[in-house]
């Protein structure tokens, strides 16, 4: 299994760039082995990233997506907005249930960059998860 994970700023706008980063997906899937997505799901970014990765599966069946959760509840509240299992192979807890509340997601974030071999960002502000994941992933030597 070879895990990419994706970041993108919570009031992502689908301009031209959704392209872009179809093509990146795609690359990554064909050279580098990428056979595994991990999105968080707080943001209109990943809500972006998971329905172009549902759509990408069609022509690599192999692919597999999985939404990331950072709380218990999460799955419940969201169950209630998507249906997860159209768009994603399963949900998986980030190990992070000791983290104080507020800093959850930003725990999450940290553990699915540990976990990937690849971090695909899209970022255009100097703040916020995104630049912090960005940040993170520079520290951690990822492949970004």
């Amino acid at each position: 299994m070879k895990i990419a994970t994706l970041f993108g700023h919570r009031d992502f706008s689908d301009d031209k760039s959704g392209y872009e980063i179809k093509k990146m997906i795609i690359k990554i899937i064909k050279e580098q082995g990428i056979d595994t997505f991990y999105i968080g799901y707080n943001g209109k970014f990943d809500r972006f990233a998971a329905k172009l990765i549902h759509e990408i599966k069609k022509d690599f069946p192999h692919v597999k997506s999985y939404m990331i959760l950072s709380r218990l509840d999460q799955k419940i509240y969201i169950y209630d907005k998507i249906d997860i299992d159209k768009e994603f192979d399963g949900t998986i807890f980030a190990p992070v249930e000791f983290a104080y509340p507020r800093f959850a997601i930003s725990k999450r974030n940290e553990w699915m960059i540990d976990e990937a071999e690849i971090v695909l960002l899209y970022v255009k502000y100097d703040y916020g998860g995104a630049y912090n994941a960005l940040k993170y992933a520079k520290r951690k030597k990822k492949l970004i």
